[in-house]
Formats: C-alpha cells, structure tokens, sequence
C-alpha cells in the first residue's frame, strides 16, 4: 500500500513540476505541447522504473530520489496533498490541449465527393477556420472560386462545403473544387 502511495505522489510531484514550467512558458501550438505531453510521459516511466529503489517509507528515498525527501514528507499520510497539486496539473495539461489551434490546409487536389456535407456552405474560397476543431481534425472541405470552379448549385459564386469524411476518400462528386483538410 505505501508503495502506490509513493508512485502516486511521485507522479503528482513530477506533474507539479512540470505543470510550473509550463505555466511560465506555455506550449504554443499542437506540436509544442504534445512534445511536452511526451516529456512529462517519458519522465512518470522513468520515476516508476526508479521507485523499486525507494524503501517502503513515504518519507524517505534513496539517492536515485533523493530529490523529493522534502516534499514526500509532506505527503506522509496525508495523499490529498498530493490529488490536489494532480488536478492543478491536469488542469493545467487540459489547457495546453485547447490552446492548440487547428486550420485548414490545402491538399493541393482539385476533388469533390457526393453527399458527406456534415456543415452548412460559407461564402469565399478559402474555408471558414470555425469549421475546424479538434473534432473534425483530418477531414475535409471542398472550395470553389466561381471562376475556375464552382458548384452547380452556386455559379459564379465562391463557396465551401465540409465533409464528413477525409480528403482521400472525397472522390468522384460531379462538382470539382479546391480540396483542404482540417489540422
């Protein structure tokens, strides 16, 4: 029992830790923070593979630990400590994940696919950024110019539709436009 008492104070040590870099210098983009994701996972692996090595005690460690003696007194019998720097942490990782923006990109295909719309038509040829979000990430949306192409349903006008399915399975629709997916 004390030693899944550690692990998890380990772990929510590790977390306080990281969530305070993070606080002073947030993740900017998808990237940055799933790098910073991968880290703080990288670090929990590392402290788990280490914690054969601490004794049984909350609050003593060997040297491989040696570092976290002071704050494992702190969590001695009293783990709610330890749950409520977690939740800061979580709260803080939760924060780094929606300040991710997604976008549109261009696939740089000119396609269409019957049906599939999953959103209502924008005017302009470039797709409307509101339309992409975490949920839709990898699907796709077709553009018209109404010059080079357009929608038989609006000619001459610039128009985008969302679909409900991915740029590689968007084929073989009778109104050719720009092709883009969400990221």
């Amino acid at each position: 029992m004390k030693k899944a008492a550690a692990v998890g104070c380990l772990v929510n040590l590790l977390f306080v830790a990281n969530a305070a870099a993070a606080s002073s210098a947030p993740c900017s983009g998808k990237k940055a923070c799933e790098a910073l994701i991968a880290s703080l996972e990288a670090q929990i692996a590392a402290l788990q593979a280490s914690l054969g090595t601490c004794n049984g005690n909350l609050g003593t460690c060997n040297a491989n630990l040696g570092t976290c003696n002071a704050s494992l007194t702190a969590c001695d019998g009293n783990l709610s400590t330890c749950d409520s720097s977690l939740m800061s942490c979580n709260t803080s990782l939760t924060t780094c994940e929606q300040s991710v923006t997604h976008g549109w990109v261009s696939v740089g295909s000119i396609s269409d696919c019957t049906g599939n719309d999953r959103a209502p038509y924008t005017s302009g040829d470039i797709p409307d950024p509101a339309n992409c979000t975490q949920a839709t990430v990898g699907l796709a949306a077709v553009c018209w110019n109404g010059t080079n192409y357009s929608n038989v349903a609006f000619p001459g006008q610039a128009e985008c539709t969302y679909k409900s399915v991915t740029p590689a399975n968007c084929t073989g629709g009778g109104n050719p436009g720009y092709m883009f997916v969400c990221q």
